[in-house]
């Protein structure tokens, strides 16, 4: 077992200080002072706020969050394909923040909510569901004799 200190943790969620409209440049991570966005509506400087967890599940994160100006809200989880993101009750896109997500968030107080639905899963039942009918019939007509 290996036991390290971190002098100086970035937190899980974080609203951005500063946001970038690029790419990050190479051996750069993202931290609460800046971050970058590939689609990020604008540039931003100076922002401050707080997050909150309201509920925190493995394929639902809920959080209420607090921002000076418009700005990003990062969670640094994975970003797989597959989350879906809301503001309220509106869907918003999922931003892409190096590795990790990004929503991007107005002024004030807002409600984020976000749910992992794996890609595929709903069509993989369906297969599932058809195959299962088609060895049942299958299964059916082998007891009768001809």
């Amino acid at each position: 077992m290996f036991v390290s200190a971190v002098s100086e943790p970035v937190p899980l969620r974080f609203v951005a200080a500063g946001v970038r409209a690029d790419h990050a440049p190479a051996g750069s991570f993202s931290s609460p002072e800046r971050v970058w966005i590939d689609s990020a509506p604008e540039s931003v400087d100076g922002a401050s706020g707080s997050v909150r967890s309201v509920r925190e599940d493995p394929n639902h994160i809920e959080l209420e969050v607090e921002a000076s100006r418009p700005t990003a809200l990062v969670v640094l989880d994975g970003a797989f394909p597959g989350w879906h993101a809301r503001l309220g009750d509106r869907s918003v896109p999922i931003l892409s923040a190096g590795a990790h997500r990004a929503v991007w968030i107005p002024a004030g107080r807002s409600r984020v909510a976000m749910d992992y639905r794996p890609p595929g899963l709903r069509s993989g039942l369906l297969v599932m569901v058809l195959s299962v009918a088609a060895l049942a019939v299958l299964w059916r007509r082998r007891g009768r004799t001809p």
